[in-house]
């Protein structure tokens, strides 16, 4: 496992936050679990149509040690199975990501019109067309 050479140098509230939801999947794997609720993996990797299952589960992992996430494993009679959840802790932080989701679909200018927004949150329906 990869071992950072140096401790991070977090200094600011607003960096720390921007550490916890930075990189390429958090985002999406949020607004699915927020979007869903407690869903399987196999969920989550069909929302997230472009993402190898070796970064989907790097991307978990990250975010269960970060708190964002909740792993649920449920034993069944026949094969255990394993759900996620947003973390009551990553709860709290959805009202800041909601509204940094609206100010993106005020300020967001797609440069390819043939990938389709998102249209989960809600945030993208009043953004703004670009001449």
């Amino acid at each position: 496992m990869y071992q950072k050479k140096k401790q991070e140098d977090i200094r600011c509230p607003l960096e720390y936050a921007i550490s916890l939801i930075s990189g390429k999947w958090n985002s999406r794997v949020l607004c699915v679990l927020h979007t869903y609720g407690t869903v399987r993996y196999s969920k989550i990797r069909d929302e997230l149509v472009s993402v190898s299952d070796a970064v989907l589960s790097a991307t978990l992992k990250e975010m269960l040690n970060k708190n964002l996430i909740v792993k649920h494993v449920l034993s069944t009679e026949l094969t255990p199975h394993v759900e996620y959840s947003l973390s009551d802790y990553c709860k709290t932080l959805l009202p800041a990501l909601q509204e940094l989701c609206k100010w993106g679909g005020v300020h967001f200018t797609s440069h390819d019109e043939s990938i389709p927004l998102c249209k989960r949150c809600g945030c993208n329906t009043n953004m703004k067309k670009e001449p």
